[in-house]
């Protein structure tokens, strides 16, 4: 017997969830199971059944003490048969022509029912936001404050808007639906009953909502499209982007794997810069640099402090000192091993290392001003 599975309305919308399953039924769909989002449904011959919905938490299915099955044949006794549930939403059948009365007679003892799941609108997002503010802060906390977040965001602009948007229609999904259930409560105080067969469709909510939705998946397919897109090629012989190769700085050793990693660029691009990694290892000194084309040339100079502030062995901007750099717009090095240097829109972070000693940061920064004119 094939099914078939419907989008249904959220768990707010009372009235429209009793709706959307008896005009289903109409069509000739049973509903048969009721999930998170979607609904599945049998065929069946079309009728009229009515269907309504109770808001309780049903028990666990290690409770054993009888409660729920209890709960359950007051409303078969009555004619409800239960169909299906979903978290706080239990739906209940009465096939056609059934003389099953109403689940309530009395609104206002049906408002009472809606506070916890109302209660769960206004809180339900707390535990996601919290686990994710959580996990960032810690992240933050260990690996350089700040900083590494605010380099996170240059290079995965795209993941980190997905993950934001996803956030506020999360947001704005629980407080529409704590709203609405608020209005329905007060309606309800008032004697005023549910209603069974409400025309109004949320469409302006819908709208909002789908929209956020596609909103996140677009940047979501930004950042798949950017991992697919970013590639590590082997080193060529002379420089094919806005970085240096140890050729640049007089070195002429030959390259050489470093804990089975191989000399290597990789170029990305993000929403907020285009970007180069590189590694190269020889068999005397090592190389590696970040090199970004901002924006603008003021996000090209804030960024330079995010650089300083997550560098290997500088670690935080008060350990860098101004450099003399001709032809370019400002740098700073940091114990002879971080180099930071910004030109226009370009900014980069290098560190030499040489079994002969460092190298003088004047030759770098001379190079990379070569490079960069």
């Amino acid at each position: 017997m094939r099914g078939t599975y419907r989008l249904h309305p959220d768990k707010y919308a009372l009235g429209e969830n009793e709706k959307f399953y008896s005009d289903m039924e109409a069509k000739g769909w049973r509903l048969d199971k009721r999930g998170i989002y979607w609904s599945r449904f049998v065929p069946t011959e079309p009728n009229c059944a009515r269907y309504r919905v109770e808001v309780k938490e049903r028990a666990p299915y290690w409770d054993e003490d009888g409660t729920d099955e209890a709960w359950l044949a007051v409303f078969a006794d009555c004619g409800w048969e239960y169909v299906a549930g979903s978290g706080m939403l239990q739906v209940f059948r009465s096939p056609q022509g059934s003389d099953a009365p109403e689940l309530y007679t009395d609104p206002r003892q049906q408002a009472a029912t809606l506070k916890k799941l109302e209660k769960q609108y206004w809180t339900g997002w707390c535990p996601t936001v919290g686990v994710f503010c959580g996990n960032l802060l810690f992240y933050a906390s260990r690996w350089g404050g700040a900083a590494v977040i605010q380099r996170g965001w240059v290079e995965r602009t795209a993941l980190f808007l997905a993950v934001a948007v996803f956030l506020l229609w999360l947001l704005y999904r629980n407080l529409y639906g704590g709203w609405q259930l608020r209005q329905t409560c007060l309606r309800m105080k008032r004697g005023e009953p549910l209603d069974h067969n409400p025309q109004h469709r949320h469409l302006a909510h819908k709208m909002v909502s789908c929209g956020l939705l596609a909103l996140c998946g677009i940047f979501l397919l930004m950042s798949a499209a950017q991992q697919v897109m970013a590639h590590a090629d082997g080193l060529p012989q002379r420089a094919e982007g806005p970085y240096l190769l140890l050729c640049d700085l007089g070195w002429e050793g030959e390259q050489v794997p470093f804990m089975d990693q191989d000399s290597s660029v990789t170029y990305t691009r993000s929403l907020a810069a285009d970007y180069w990694e590189l590694r190269e290892y020889t068999d005397g000194a090592s190389l590696f640099q970040s090199v970004y084309r901002m924006r603008s040339p003021a996000a090209a100079r804030d960024f330079a402090r995010v650089l300083m502030n997550t560098s290997t062995f500088g670690k935080e901007e008060g350990s860098f000192l101004p450099a003399e750099a001709a032809g370019l717009d400002a740098a700073w090095t940091s114990s002879g091993l971080d180099i930071v240097a910004v030109k226009g829109e370009l900014v980069a972070y290098l560190t030499y290392i040489s079994s002969s000693g460092h190298a003088d940061p004047q030759v770098i920064l001379a190079a990379l001003a070569l490079r960069w004119a």
